[in-house]
C-alpha cells in the first residue's frame, strides 16, 4: 500500500486526492476478504480533535500494554502537546511521534520518541494522526488539503485550514499503518541524531533562473543540516556537438569541478553559484555533462556517491524535445535508487515517485 497521494487519487472526484486514497486503501487492503469496517468519514476539526482526546484517554486508561503513534506535523505542534504527551510517556505508554524540525532542548525527553521527517505534503507521516493497536485497535488520520502557504501552521480554526480524514477500527487498517509508520521510522534517524546529508546533487544551468535558485537554497540547507556537500549537474553543458571541455587532456577534466575550472572554462555564472554555497559554509562542485538524459545522470550519481537528487518540479511534465533528448523523470527513477526530491518554487519539497509521474517514459 502506498500511504501517500497519487496523481491517480488526484485524478478521482475529490481534487484532494484524500478520498481516490482511501477507495485504493479499501481495495488494496480489503483483498478477497470482508468488506473494511467500523469506517467513518471525518471532515471537521472539531471533531477529529475529539477522537483524538478519545484515544489518548483510551491508551492512558491502560498505559503499560498501550502503543501510539502520533502525527504532529511539525515540532512546534508537539511543544503545544508536550505536557500531555509526558504524562503518556511518564504512565507507560510506548509512544513514536513524527514530524517535521529538530527538537529544542527542552523537549530532550522525548527525543527517543521523535522521527524527524522531511517536508512532504502528501505523504501519511506527514499529517495529523493517532493510531494504536493496544489495548483497542484504532486509527484516526486528518490529512491536512490546506493551501501550502499554511500546511502544517497555526491553529486548527485558522483561516484557509482544511482536513480531510477517517476514524477506523478496522485492524487490517491499523496494522498497515502501523507496519508503514515503523518502517518510516526504522529508515529515518531522530532529529538528536540527524542523518548525514552526503552528497546532494543538485540540477542547475549556465543561464540562471528562481527556480534554480531556489533548488540549490533547498540543497544548501540538507547540506548544512547533515554536514554534506553540494554537487550541481549543470544541463546546459550536454550538447551532441560541442564538448563542455577543452581538448588538450580531456579525460582530466571529467570529474566534480570548482570555481577555477569554471572560469577557465567561461562559466562565470557557475562559479558564482559556487561561491553563494560556499558562503554558507557548504562545499560544492560542478559536474559538466557530455550527453543528454537522465541515465547519463544516474549514471554520475552511482560513480560519484550521490545520495539525493534535487529537481525542480516543473521536470515532471518535460516538452516533447525534452523527452526525446532522455529527460523523463520515470527514466531517471528507473535508472537510479537514490532519492529523487521534486522542489517546488515556494521551496517545498516532495519525492517523485512513478505514480505520480504523468509522461511518457523514455
Amino acid at each position: 500500500m502506498e500511504w501517500s497521494i497519487t496523481a491517480d487519487d488526484l485524478a478521482n472526484r475529490d481534487a484532494t486526492g484524500v478520498e481516490g486514497l482511501i477507495v485504493r486503501m479499501e481495495q488494496e487492503l480489503r483483498g478477497a476478504g470482508p468488506p473494511i469496517e467500523g469506517f467513518r468519514f471525518l471532515n471537521s476539526p472539531k471533531e477529529m480533535l475529539e477522537f483524538s482526546r478519545e484515544i489518548e484517554t483510551e491508551v492512558l486508561g491502560s498505559p503499560t500494554v498501550a502503543d501510539l503513534y502520533v502525527g504532529f506535523q511539525n515540532v512546534d505542534k508537539l511543544q503545544g502537546e508536550s505536557r500531555r504527551y509526558r504524562e503518556l510517556k511518564q504512565a507507560g505508554v510506548r509512544l513514536a511521534t513524527y514530524g517535521a524540525g529538530s527538537l529544542p532542548e527542552t523537549l530532550t525527553d522525548l527525543k527517543d520518541t521523535w522521527t524527524l521527517l522531511g517536508e512532504n505534503n502528501h505523504a501519511l507521516e506527514n499529517q495529523w494522526f493517532l493510531v494504536s493497536s493496544s489495548p483497542s485497535p484504532i486509527a484516526f488520520i486528518g490529512w491536512e488539503v490546506s493551501p501550502r502557504s499554511v500546511f502544517g501552521t497555526g491553529r486548527l480554526s485558522a483561516p484557509g485550514k482544511e482536513f480531510k480524514g477517517f476514524v477506523t477500527d478496522d485492524r487490517r487498517i491499523v496494522h498497515a499503518v502501523i507496519a508503514h509508520l515503523q518502517s518510516v521510522r526504522a529508515g529515518t534517524a531522530s532529529a538528536s541524531e540527524p542523518p548525514h546529508a552526503g552528497r546532494i546533487m543538485a540540477i542547475t544551468s549556465i543561464d540562471d533562473s528562481p527556480e534554480y535558485a531556489v533548488l540549490r537554497s533547498r540543497a544548501a540547507d540538507l547540506a548544512e543540516e547533515g554536514g554534506g556537500e553540494v554537487v550541481l549537474f549543470e544541463l546546459s553543458a550536454a550538447s551532441y556537438l560541442v564538448s563542455p571541455y577543452p581538448e588538450e587532456n580531456r579525460r582530466k577534466w571529467i570529474r566534480v569541478l570548482g570555481e577555477r575550472e569554471m572560469f577557465i572554462f567561461g562559466r562565470a555564472s557557475l562559479a558564482q553559484q559556487l561561491e553563494t554555497l560556499r558562503s554558507r559554509g557548504v562545499g560544492a562542485g560542478v559536474i559538466l555533462p557530455t550527453t543528454h538524459g537522465f541515465r547519463h545522470l544516474a549514471e554520475w550519481v552511482e560513480r560519484e556517491n550521490i545520495s539525493m537528487i534535487l529537481l525542480p518540479a516543473s521536470m515532471t511534465n518535460p516538452t516533447l524535445i525534452d523527452r526525446l533528448r532522455g529527460y523523463s523523470l520515470s527514466a531517471l527513477l528507473e535508472h537510479t535508487g537514490r532519492p529523487v526530491m521534486l522542489v517546488e518554487p515556494d521551496g517545498t519539497m516532495h519525492r517523485a515517485r512513478i505514480p505520480q509521474i504523468a509522461e511518457v517514459a523514455a
